[in-house]
């Protein structure tokens, strides 16, 4: 019979043998388990981001819509904060109360006074002159408050105060007027009677040169901002046209760029950029630092086709010329009033 001290052995090699067995049909160790994620920060920032949108004007979904904005392009203030707006297929300029209410709509195609012909961009100044890319016509015109035109100035060519397809326009602090010449990859400078008065750029990707300058805008120190869709970079140059910096490339992530055409900055000198063919708004620090990127490719609410002009109201909210969509589109960036 065997002694009480071998039966404790013989139990504890047994256990020992259970327990080995055990560990070898246990699956391998691994990460920590975790529950199951819920939605995701972008999924949330997605959703918050398309409560922020709404339609101002020229829903394609709703033929009824007076204001006939035919592959709209461009976007500007007045002092008294309506917008103005061109439909580049149809030649005319609308003006349009913030509550969406058509006020006014003048122009037409043609060449002749007062006519347009693909018209792009434009800017308001404080007495309410209003400044028109006439960009098929090769030229700038100039009308008063009431859509009655004044002056028009520029022909096509490639000397100094020709024009070739211009796009946009920017008004100095001194009152001049920044024009992006983009078939001549350049921009000029001009007095408000159309006299040239600088220019600068040349065809290239080096610093200071540009390739298609589409977009551009001013901000309250002078430096000028230019939107290159070829070139996919937005650069920056001082009142004087030297060139300060420059950022983006081509390609389809954030900070990077698929023929931008569209710029605008806020108060706090922050830069919003129309990533056209990537169909998205993307917001850069004065220096370049990307801040946010908003919008999708469709036709709803927050989704853009072809995002074109852009423009900040006095209130801070951001208006986007959404060309491919023939409408007009507001994005709430202030902060509600507590």
């Amino acid at each position: 019979m065997p002694a009480e001290g071998d039966r404790t052995v013989g139990r504890l090699g047994a256990l020992l043998a259970l327990l080995a067995l055990a560990a070898a049909c246990a699956p391998a160790a691994g990460p920590a388990s975790r529950s199951p994620p819920g939605p995701s920060a972008a999924s949330a920032a997605a959703t918050a981001t398309a409560e922020r949108w709404s339609i101002l004007a020229g829903d394609v979904r709703d033929s009824r819509w007076y204001g006939h904005l035919s592959d709209v392009t461009g976007v500007a203030f007045d002092a008294d904060g309506n917008l103005y707006a061109t439909g580049s297929r149809n030649g005319n300029v609308q003006v349009i109360a913030p509550d969406g209410r058509l006020l006014a709509r003048w122009g037409g195609l043609g060449g002749g006074p007062g006519q347009l012909d693909g018209p792009s961009g434009l800017a308001v100044d404080e007495e309410g002159h209003v400044y028109v890319a006439d960009t098929l016509n090769h030229r700038v015109q100039v009308f008063d408050p009431s859509g009655r035109p004044l002056v028009a100035w520029g022909r096509y060519g490639h000397g100094q105060g020709e024009l070739a397809f211009p796009y946009a326009l920017a008004l100095a602090p001194d009152g001049s007027i920044y024009v992006s010449d983009t078939r001549n990859d350049r921009v000029q400078l001009f007095a408000v009677d159309g006299h040239p008065l600088d220019q600068w750029g040349g065809s290239g990707d080096a610093p200071g040169q540009l390739s298609r300058p589409h977009g551009i805008a001013v901000a309250r120190d002078g430096t000028l901002y230019v939107v290159e869709e070829l070139n996919n970079r937005v650069q920056h140059f001082s009142a004087a046209g030297q060139p300060l910096g420059r950022w983006g490339q081509y390609g389809t992530a954030p900070g990077q760029f698929n023929y931008p055409r569209g710029i605008a900055l806020d108060a706090e000198g922050n830069v919003y950029v129309s990533d056209s063919w990537n169909h998205r708004i993307q917001k850069f620090s004065p220096d370049g630092r990307l801040l946010e990127v908003v919008g999708t490719h469709g036709a709803g609410v927050g989704q853009l086709q072809r995002p074109e002009g852009l423009a900040v109201d006095r209130n801070g909210d951001l208006y986007v010329a959404d060309g491919g969509n023939s409408r007009l589109q507001k994005l709430t960036l202030a902060s509600p009033a507590p």
